[in-house]
């Protein structure tokens, strides 16, 4: 843009090419300070990383930025800052995978809790009115083996380890009654 003439500003004694970057620079020092509010990075040692973290902190500027200049109308600027913005923005994405993670009966109890709203279904379902303890020794391999397990079964709620249940937590007993029942009515 100024081909190495060097122009000099008679005022301040600086060149014109730090004039124009001074008044340029405005646009990155903002995109700076907005990743700096709520930024994804951590810290790493591959540079791979540091540029995705660097990217996906754009990203979230990016389409706030997109999401005001769409909804300039209805936009309520006390009211919606860009750090709520990001935290819907991140539920939207991953509601579908919440969704799918909410279908597996094996996920501990706590998280069980917290993905009732994306199964649609009471929270107090999956107790069952039960204060059950939240680990114990597997059934099948008793105690002498010293099995500790946070995983129980989901037809008799007893605490089967990974050695002796199915996909759909069961333990064998469950399963096999289940096959015997099955095999009875053919």
């Amino acid at each position: 843009m100024h081909d190495g003439h060097g122009d000099i500003n008679e005022e301040t004694g600086k060149p014109e090419i730090i004039h124009d970057y001074n008044k340029t620079k405005s646009g990155v020092d903002t995109v700076d300070q907005k990743c700096s509010v709520a930024s994804t990075a951590r810290n790493t040692r591959r540079w791979p990383l540091a540029l995705f973290f660097r990217f996906l902190d754009i990203a979230g500027v990016n389409s706030h930025i997109i999401y005001v200049a769409n909804n300039m109308s209805s936009y309520d600027y006390q009211n919606f800052r860009r750090l709520p913005f990001l935290q819907r923005l991140a539920i939207n994405l991953l509601e579908e995978h919440l969704e799918e993670r909410a279908k597996v009966k094996s996920v501990p109890k706590d998280i069980q809790h917290f993905l009732a709203k994306y199964r649609n279904e009471d929270v107090s379902s999956i107790t069952q009115g039960k204060n059950l303890p939240r680990s114990g020794a597997c059934h099948a391999c008793g105690t002498r083996k010293n099995n500790k397990t946070t995983v129980r079964c989901s037809l008799c709620t007893r605490f089967v380890c990974k050695k002796h249940c199915t996909y759909i937590i069961k333990c064998h007993s469950c399963q096999n009654s289940e096959s015997s029942e099955a095999s009875m009515e053919d």
